[in-house]
């Protein structure tokens, strides 16, 4: 009867569950069972699985051709008649992938992160002991330990010791964790620790083999305390860490030879590598620097204002500044004003000559000739010299009042010709009330008299010309009259307590948006150019006195040590430098490139090269060349790195740490590769279990050992030979016999006796 569609669904689909299930079993069973190092305890883990009732199952397996196979009465292989079938079989209809994974990967997962601990912790550790050998080859005051051999055998000596006790704590880890993987699915075995420690042991020792290791020209050199050009920028650095520190804390790097003083050899060396090829480094570095710099200019300024904040520094200055100027006015006055009202006050008023000044006023109104406009102002100026009554006025203080009023005002509206034959007339009617007072009005208007030159003179200054400018909308230019490198000290001093006096905080933001100002016109072209013209604006003399002057003395002492750190940044020349001195460098830089590959080329290329070979020759040359390209690229990058970057080397021990990782992870991984391969060359295409399943059991029945020991011993004691000889005496009595139902009735017993027999005869029951 055909089967339905519905049927044969159920049948693939129980079919599929079924794979997956086998799938699954396999790959549980593969994973754990790569967690074990010994074999026979993996065979025991195994056996507990597969024969869960038999103590002694594990007698059942044995290893053909490194393959593990179990006692199966339908088992596809057969020895000594018995069948048996492979323990791990791989799951049928997996597809291309899953039988990949199922031969190659799930059996390897685990082993593969031993592995990889084992090598990282080697790896980690031969590092570290290169470095202390290093170190201990360096510091040794053993004259001893500077030879070459000496010192290489300390250097290698210690790196061995490295990877063995880093192999050793990072494989040692991963091995506690497998450990801790089996005894969650089984009971540890002693003899699992023991063979997990023993793997240790043979793991570390290949760690301890100190491949990537070899001797560099460098390395030499620090051996025999040579200084060569790397040592001695690694030096310089640490040397100079305090600047290059101060640096970093406003926030922008130095090279060791830019912190270095001025005619150093470093500073020669980064000028060299500035001309470079491969300058990518160094350009980066350059171009993240000018930002950085540019930054810690702008927080500098933000640190003088941000005490107020404003966008409208027009408004700001205009403020301040005429402010500045009624205040100044103000107080002016009122201490005019005390001088004024003790003349004022006077018991006796105080009369002055003012018949003489209308006697002058007289005699130019006589000229026929006299301008009609002068003349006018003479009239009007000679009318004030009378009260309502028409008479002439005397009184000192009378006519001050007129001077500074209603004359002040005729001279200043009068045109310029006019309004100097007026003032003329001031300044003589001026000093005849001088005169009168004994120069107490002379005091008085020296403290305040807005017609004075002094006075006058005072509002063309600085606070007064930042004020109109302010008001014709140019608020730049007032900034740079009043930060202007060429005023007097005093002058400057001046405005700033003027200004300090009227609104400390907004001077505190003027002086802000005048350095913001100043670098963006600096930098407004370029920046790489601007910046370091920035800095030297601030380093003249001019500008030192204007800094000086106009800023607090912290604020000074801030921005000195900004400009002098911006100073050595830019101090060292990106090009342009002679072209001898170079190639002078070059040459001394390429001695101590470690050419010994070169070296030894050459030797060879001098040996086989005939005369006549010049093609040979040539060749030979170029690749000698080459490699002395490649090798002096390489000392470049070197140098370039400990210059431009403050995290390349740490220390001297670290810049010369020439282990190679790759040589050191390669040669390890070939060198275990060859001691596997060996070890499955010489291992036994056929062994049998050789665990101690038997002695556990016997341990856990002790009670019934000793009956199993007493029951033979009773029955080779009584037992008494018949005196017909049946069969020969030699075999009258067999082990076999020694197991049979009459004298072992137990079968647990016999099953115990047959296992002790099959490994050192019945004899070892006793």
């Amino acid at each position: 009867m055909a089967q339905s569609y519905e049927e044969r669904l159920a049948a693939l689909q129980q079919e599929e569950e079924k794979n997956q299930e086998i799938s699954s079993d396999y790959i549980s069973k593969t994973i754990k069972s790569s967690l074990f190092f010994d074999e026979d305890s993996e065979i025991d883990y195994l056996a507990s699985q597969r024969f869960p009732n038999d103590p002694l199952a594990s007698y059942r397996y044995i290893f053909i051709d490194n393959d593990l196979y179990y006692e199966d009465p339908k088992g596809d292989f057969k020895k000594n008649g018995v069948r048996y079938s492979k323990e791990f079989k791989l799951p049928t209809d997996a597809g291309v992938l899953g039988n990949f994974s199922n031969k190659y990967i799930y059996p390897n997962i685990v082993p593969a992160g031993t592995f990889a601990a084992d090598l990282y912790g080697g790896l980690k550790g031969a590092k570290e002991g290169f470095k202390q050998g290093l170190k201990m080859v360096s510091k040794s005051p053993l004259p001893i330990t500077k030879n070459p051999l000496v010192a290489g055998l300390t250097v290698l000596g210690a790196t061995a010791a490295g990877g063995f006790g880093g192999n050793y704590l990072a494989g040692g880890g991963a091995r506690a964790i497998r450990e801790l993987g089996i005894e969650g699915f089984y009971n540890l075995p002693p003899e699992e620790v023991s063979a997990a420690h023993k793997d240790l042991l043979i793991s570390s020792g290949f760690s301890a083999i100190p491949f990537g290791a070899g001797p560099t020209r460098q390395i030499i050199n620090k051996f025999t305390g040579k200084e060569d050009t790397l040592n001695y920028l690694l030096n310089l650095r640490k040397g100079e860490s305090e600047i290059i520190d101060e640096a970093r804390k406003l926030g922008f790097e130095l090279t060791p030879a830019e912190a270095s003083a001025i005619g150093t050899k470093a500073r020669s060396i980064q000028h060299f590598l500035n001309r470079q090829a491969d300058t990518e480094k160094i350009f980066n570095f350059y171009n993240n620097r000018n930002a950085r710099i540019r930054e810690a200019i702008t927080n500098f300024a933000d640190g003088l204002g941000n005490v107020k904040a404003t966008d409208d520094i027009g408004r700001v200055l205009q403020e301040i500044s005429q402010k500045a100027l009624d205040e100044i006015h103000a107080a002016r006055k009122a201490r005019a004003k005390v001088i004024y009202d003790q003349l004022e006050n006077a018991p006796e008023r105080i009369q002055f000559d003012a018949d003489s000044i209308v006697k002058m006023i007289d005699s130019k109104l006589a000229n026929k000739r006299l301008d009609p406009d002068v003349k006018a102002g003479l009239e009007q100026y000679k009318a004030l010299m009378f009260d309502a009554d028409d008479n002439l006025i005397t009184d000192l203080m009378d006519m001050h009042q007129r001077r500074s009023g209603s004359i002040g005002n005729l001279i200043q509206n009068a045109s310029p010709y006019t309004k100097k034959v007026l003032n003329d007339i001031k300044i003589a009617m001026t000093k005849n009330m001088d005169e009168a007072s004994d120069g107490v009005y002379a005091n008085a208007r020296s403290v305040y008299d807005p017609t004075q030159p002094n006075i006058l003179a005072y509002e063309r200054g600085i606070i007064s010309s930042m004020a109109k400018l302010v008001k014709d909308e140019q608020s730049a230019k007032a900034l740079k009259v009043l930060f202007n490198p060429r005023a007097s000290e005093s002058a400057l001093r001046t405005a700033k307590t003027q200004l300090q006096n009227v609104d400390p905080l907004a001077f505190q933001e003027i002086k802000k948006e005048y350095f913001l100002q100043t670098l963006d016109d600096f930098t407004k072209a370029t920046v790489d150019e601007g910046l370091p013209n920035f800095q030297k604006f601030f380093q003249t003399p001019n500008a030192q006195k204007m800094v000086n002057s106009l800023l607090e003395p912290e604020e000074t002492a801030q921005l000195s040590k900004l400009m002098d750190l911006v100073g050595r940044a830019y101090s060292v020349a990106k090009s342009g430098s002679p072209t001898q001195p170079l190639a002078a460098l070059e040459k001394e830089l390429m001695s101590e490139t470690g050419n010994l590959g070169a070296s030894t080329l050459k030797t060879i290329l001098a040996t086989i090269r005939l005369p006549g070979r010049i093609a040979t020759g040539q060749v030979g040359d170029e690749i000698v060349r080459n490699i002395s390209i490649k090798q002096a690229e390489s000392y470049y990058k070197a140098l370039a790195d400990v210059l431009f970057d403050p995290d390349a080397s740490k220390s001297i021990d670290e810049a010369y740490n020439y282990l190679s990782e790759l040589g050191y992870l390669g040669g390890q991984a070939g060198a275990r590769a060859i001691g596997e391969g060996v070890e499955a060359i010489t291992e036994e295409s056929q062994r049998p279990y050789e665990g101690q399943a038997l002695e556990r059991e016997m341990e856990r029945r002790d009670v019934d050992k000793e009956n199993l020991s007493t029951q033979i011993d009773n029955a080779l004691n009584t037992f008494t030979p018949s005196n017909i000889p049946i069969v020969p005496p030699a075999t009258a009595v067999t082990p076999e016999s020694m197991i049979s139902e009459t004298i072992l009735p137990n079968p647990k017993d016999r099953e115990l006796a047959e296992r002790l027999m099959n490994k050192s005869g019945i004899g070892g029951l006793g």
